[in-house]
């Protein structure tokens, strides 16, 4: 899906790619850590990083939970109410309400975030 983990993980790594030859200490293999260096060193703005940081572990939390739980894709309109409880429970969320607004905002964000920083690629 548009502003899932695959963006999100293909944006670090061509931030990272294109930048490590001038700024070498950007580079890492964990993408949270990715970001906090790649802002670190000023190729990416803090507030992105951490809209980033905040959108990956969210998303990664989701796909842990749901290929331990499952093995069909998820359909939230048939999906048993002590699966959603724990996907509520493992990011935090109030409710599952909540947590499917929050995911939306996320996606939303992470495709803005590629976009203004993949421009030239799309």
């Amino acid at each position: 899906m548009r502003g899932g983990l695959i963006d999100l993980e293909f944006l670090v790594q061509y931030l990272q790619l294109t930048h490590a030859n001038h700024v070498p200490q950007c580079l890492d293999q964990n993408t949270s850590g990715a970001l906090r260096k790649l802002a670190s060193c000023g190729v990416l703005d803090w507030g992105d990083a951490e809209t980033l940081i905040d959108g990956a572990w969210r998303l990664h939390t989701l796909t842990q939970i749901l290929r331990l739980c499952t093995d069909k894709p998820f359909d939230a309109s048939t999906a048993p109410t002590g699966l959603k409880n724990l996907l509520v429970r493992g990011t935090n969320s109030p409710d599952f309400a909540r947590l499917e607004a929050r995911l939306s905002e996320t996606q939303a964000d992470i495709k803005a975030l590629f976009k203004k920083h993949i421009s030239d690629l799309i």
